[in-house]
């Protein structure tokens, strides 16, 4: 019964991942359009609202489809494995299902700019630097060296309460943390290198502006999984044992784990979370230009520096 709720609540999240368009070009929130707008401090004039629309339903689109596919992951997981609790699984399944598919959305773009339109393209090639913060950077792969040394501890200790909670907790929270994370690298790299088409300077800002609202989708979802899995080592170990009418109170390295894990979770989820990330692009791509909110027809912006952006072929 408690799956059958978490998958509710996983479902009315699930809506969440598109905001603006609902994974339609048709209908669009105008509230959210407006949000995103002001985070961003980008112009959407009339003349490029509909490309730069048709980016955003794309990607909420297919974050849609990975959500709905982490979901039924998440789900079969838990109730194949009976793992507890359950709803964590799911919960974690969509919200990296959706950083997963927004972030492949960028890969396979359905964007194309019409022949005989003009094109703006960047006279450099972009690196995952350019989109995500290196302090987010720093977070999630270090949130993934405490998930593996607090589980290795925890098994070197021989600390665990039964030989049944390794495999449930240690090695499905540890071992699912490593592939998380290696997924997450390549799909980053893979939104940083993908070509970029656009016909006017505001759309390929625009686009740069998506791109790092996904990556950024990615490496959030992938501290919370390694905040999880390190978590688990301690819980594995009987932390929590020392709660009910027979205590057992856990071992002072169990305890010392799981105070270094609450506080690298803390610290790594403030730095991914804190600042103006999604600006992060137009500062290291887009320095010293500013756009012309009535239109932009590429000569609304024009370069400060020779070397940023121009006209090129895509």
């Amino acid at each position: 019964m408690d799956t059958i709720i978490w998958i509710v609540v996983a479902v009315a999240v699930l809506w969440g991942f598109a905001p603006i368009t609902l994974g339609r070009g048709g209908r669009v929130s105008t509230t959210q359009l407006a949000t995103l707008c002001a985070a961003v401090g980008l112009p959407l004039p009339d003349a490029s609202t509909g490309p730069i629309l048709a980016r955003i339903a794309h990607r909420e689109r297919w974050s849609l489809w990975g959500g709905a596919i982490g979901l039924a992951l998440g789900a079969l997981t838990a109730i194949v494995g009976r793992l507890e609790p359950g709803g964590a699984v799911i919960m974690l399944g969509v919200a990296f299902g959706g950083a997963v598919g927004g972030g492949l959305a960028t890969v396979v773009a359905g964007h194309r700019v019409p022949a005989g339109a003009p094109r703006v393209a960047r006279s450099r090639r972009t690196a995952v630097g350019d989109y995500v913060p290196v302090r987010h950077l720093i977070a999630a792969r270090g949130m993934l060296a405490v998930a593996i040394v607090a589980g290795g501890v925890e098994l070197i200790l021989g600390a665990t309460r039964t030989a049944s909670d390794v495999p449930a907790l240690l090695i499905v929270c540890v071992v699912v943390a490593l592939p998380v994370a290696v997924l997450t690298e390549v799909v980053l790299r893979l939104v940083a290198d993908r070509p970029q088409h656009a016909s006017t300077s505001l759309e390929l800002a625009w686009d740069d502006v998506l791109r790092a609202d996904a990556a950024h989708q990615l490496v959030l979802n992938q501290v919370i999984v390694c905040a999880l899995a390190a978590f688990a080592a301690p819980f594995s170990a009987g932390l929590f044992d020392g709660i009910g009418p027979s205590p057992v109170p856990p071992s002072g390295a169990t305890v010392v784990v799981a105070v270094v894990v609450l506080a690298a979770a803390a610290v790594a989820v403030g730095l991914v979370t804190t600042g103006p990330w999604r600006r992060h692009p137009l500062d290291r791509l887009w320095a010293g230009r500013s756009f012309d909110p009535p239109g932009d027809d590429s000569s609304a912006t024009r370069p400060i520096g020779a070397s940023d952006a121009g006209r090129a072929p895509c």
